[in-house]
């Protein structure tokens, strides 16, 4: 079976969506799509979903299910990386989304110091 329909044809519209997921990956947190990454290990270029695109592409399972297992437990995978040290590939993401809830509610100039101190409940007022 090959064409639009097939295995072949369902991988390269797979390909473009994980290229899509790699680029806004890459946006939101440049570097998490390393292979020493858990984000790269899972959709990153040779990451699992790359490796089962692969897989369909060429018809050949047994080496796309081989090369996922190597992805998440073999040396080099999610859980060798995670005991190694190495991030989850989301920290950039995470700490622009801490830093803007923080500039935003924080306590200080953000939404929350302005709102607690408007009531007296800061600095000065009925807690401070």
């Amino acid at each position: 079976m090959s064409g639009l329909f097939g295995l072949g044809g369902i991988a390269g519209l797979l390909h473009n969506v994980n290229d899509v997921v790699n680029n806004v990956a890459e946006t939101l947190s440049p570097g998490s799509t390393s292979a020493f990454e858990t984000v790269g290990n899972l959709v990153g270029t040779s990451g699992v979903t790359d490796d089962v695109i692969h897989g369909l592409e060429s018809g050949n399972l047994t080496t796309a299910v081989a090369d996922v297992y190597s992805d998440v437990i073999g040396p080099g995978g999610v859980v060798n990386n995670l005991a190694e040290g190495h991030g989850l590939g989301i920290e950039g993401l995470l700490g622009t989304a801490l830093g803007t809830a923080d500039g935003l509610l924080g306590s200080g100039d953000g939404l929350l110091g302005g709102v607690l101190g408007g009531l007296g409940v800061g600095d000065g007022g009925l807690l401070g």
